[in-house]
């Protein structure tokens, strides 16, 4: 039998929404709160969800009334969804099952950790405030830190610069397909947290290196499939 050996990890890259906490219900609420303002009906929590794999702009342009400048009007939702988002978001998301536990385990490991995320900055520090996470990460990496967002490995490369971390010995953790396209093409692993609003198919469309369930079940995986390496200068 031929010995694999299993690939070093120095370093956890984690998304945040719905991979640690779950903004799912705020974006529902600030999508219809912006179609409403501009005469559309909402749509339900289950069309959302059915709906996220596809084009926002095809959502809306379905909706709208015939002859609405499509452009004109997602010009216009794009900011008001994002202004209603940045005024809700803290009443609306939930900590994901297990999160906090899985943060402290990969302290006790004491791997290094990074909240990479396609969200500005002040979404991500207001949330690690509400559920006291700060002390468990090492960085954050938010839109305004790079160029190009996921699915750009823009992100990653920073993160793994910030800790000293060659990126191949990283782990990008998410719940979508632009987490698994980001951690490739950045050189890192990849693993899919299957808790987002995506589709399963989407998801292994992107071929991660491993799929949970939840984020709880991470550590499992991390003893299973990997070799977890403490680095030798831990980030201050």
């Amino acid at each position: 039998m031929v010995n694999v050996s299993r690939p070093q990890i120095q370093a956890i890259f984690l998304d945040l929404d719905d991979t640690l906490i779950n903004m799912k219900r705020a974006s529902h609420l600030a999508f219809n709160d912006t179609l409403t303002r501009h005469g559309i009906r909402p749509v339900s929590y289950h069309e959302m969800l059915a709906n996220w794999d596809t084009s926002w702009r095809v959502v809306v342009t379905n909706l709208a009334p015939d002859n609405t400048d499509v452009d004109r009007l997602m010009t216009e939702i794009g900011k008001e969804y994002f202004e209603t988002f940045f005024k809700i978001h803290l009443e609306h998301s939930t900590l994901m099952p297990g999160a906090v536990t899985t943060l402290q385990t990969l302290r006790t490991m004491k791997l290094l950790t990074a909240i990479v995320s396609r969200r500005r900055r002040r979404v991500i520090n207001e949330e690690l405030d509400k559920f006291k996470l700060r002390p468990y990460l090492d960085t954050i990496v938010g839109r305004e830190d790079v160029a190009q967002v996921k699915p750009a490995p823009n992100a990653l490369t920073l993160a793994a610069e910030r800790l000293t971390v060659p990126i191949k010995q990283c782990l990008m953790v998410g719940d979508s397909p632009n987490d698994v396209k980001a951690g490739k093409a950045a050189g890192a692993k990849t693993a899919s947290v299957l808790t987002g609003p995506y589709a399963v198919e989407t998801i292994l469309t992107e071929k991660p290196d491993v799929v949970v369930n939840r984020i709880a079940d991470l550590v499992a995986v991390l003893g299973r499939d990997f070799k977890c390496v403490a680095p030798n200068d831990r980030m201050k």
